[in-house]
């Protein structure tokens, strides 16, 4: 229920089997545990975290999990707080740890490496510290997900996607639109997707969907085929097939879109 919510700009959801963790704009992190029945709100458990439980702010952009920690990106800094969320155990990380910024893009958790994206580059978490991957050119990274042994890094709209690989970095935005934001990344089944926004300051329309030939090394691009949105701000998968969130151009279809096992935009 919308009262539940820790307010109604959501900006990010993560979830692991009952947990759900969803990230607001003001309201800080809501927890909430569906007691195996997600259809029925009557025995959720819900726990709203804010600055007063360790938040560095209360506006969350992005939330990871691995096996034992909860990691919440907001603008102000990055919070680790344990499943349960014990204050005893609860860590805060800054640029004073290493953070290249405080204003945290994306948290991505790559088998038991955790990385931050920001404005000012890519950061590997390395025990109590935060250690530089990338800075020295000062790209902008704004997702991050990964292919074979390489990162693969959503940027600005300038150089918009490149590829990281043991200290080498290789920008791979042949064919993709000029200057067009890169907003989301995702790899499904080593399929190498990323979705599109577009290259001016309101998010009126989108360029659709962008799909990685490693062969040629060019991005093949879907627009339009049932697509709710050419506006795609987010994709993931499952084995139903792929997911994307889209954004709308006036009063267009917008919503989600589902690309089934048979190759249909639904």
């Amino acid at each position: 229920p919308v009262e539940c919510l820790a307010c109604t700009r959501t900006q990010d959801i993560t979830c692991s089997k009952d947990s759900i963790y969803i990230g607001g704009s003001t309201g800080g992190l809501l927890f909430i545990d569906t007691k195996g029945t997600p259809a029925d709100f009557s025995d959720d458990a819900r726990i709203k975290i804010t600055t007063l439980e360790g938040l560095l702010s209360n506006n969350v952009l992005s939330i990871a999990l691995n096996s034992a920690y909860v990691w919440v990106g907001t603008d102000d800094g990055l919070t680790r707080f344990t499943k349960d969320f014990n204050p005893d155990s609860t860590q805060q990380y800054t640029i004073s740890q290493g953070l290249l910024s405080n204003h945290i893009n994306k948290i991505t958790v790559i088998d038991t490496s955790v990385y931050v994206a920001t404005d000012s580059g890519l950061n590997l978490f390395q025990g109590d510290h935060f250690d530089t991957l990338l800075s020295v050119l000062g790209y902008e990274i704004n997702d991050i997900c990964f292919v074979g042994d390489s990162l693969v890094l959503a940027l600005d709209q300038i150089s918009q996607i490149g590829f990281y690989y043991q200290g080498a970095f290789t920008i791979a935005k042949d064919s993709l639109p000029y200057r067009c934001k890169v907003l989301s990344m995702a790899n499904i089944n080593s399929n190498l997707f990323c979705g599109l926004g577009n290259r001016y300051n309101k998010d009126c329309y989108g360029e659709g969907i962008g799909r990685y030939d490693f062969e040629d090394s060019v991005w093949y691009i879907t627009k339009n085929e049932c697509l709710p949105s050419n506006h795609i701000s987010e994709i993931t998968a499952n084995e139903y097939g792929v997911f994307v969130a889209c954004g709308a151009r006036a009063s267009e279809s917008k919503g989600l879109g589902w690309l089934n096992n048979n190759g249909a935009w639904i």
